[in-house]
């Protein structure tokens, strides 16, 4: 019996520390999200599924669609962080300022509303075209 209630602690506890790390993500990313709400996409817009970006602490790996045209970047979360409450944003690009490349060029570091973004390096590409820092 002793060895039941040890178990139900360990499990109520890890529930709890999993559901206080997913609600804290969901508030990093939908601060960004309520000062830039989403708006439809273009016909000629570029999209790619399961991207990866970082916000903050937290990273957000193949969880999001992230759609480019001529104005707007668009990021749509895709499958558990719909589910945690995630909601969609477009962010205009004169609000997104571009930062440096990581080690291996694949992501850029972005500033939007004064948090650290890792963004891919296509979709920051789009917004200020040949240029490497």
């Amino acid at each position: 019996m002793f060895m039941f209630w040890i178990i139900t602690a360990i499990v109520v506890v890890e529930g709890i520390v999993v559901f206080g790390v997913l609600y804290a993500a969901r508030l990093a990313w939908n601060e960004i999200a309520d000062a830039n709400p989403y708006a439809p996409t273009n016909k000629e817009s570029v999209s790619r599924s399961y991207q990866s970006i970082k916000v903050g602490f937290y990273n957000f790996g193949y969880c999001f669609k992230i759609s480019a045209d001529s104005q707007v970047l668009h990021f749509e979360p895709q499958h558990i962080l719909r589910w945690i409450g995630c909601v969609p944003a477009s962010i205009p690009y004169e609000n997104i300022e571009l930062g440096k490349y990581t080690f291996f060029k694949n992501h850029r570091i972005c500033t939007i509303n004064r948090r650290k973004i890792y963004t891919p390096a296509w979709a920051a590409d789009l917004i200020e075209p040949n240029t490497d820092e």
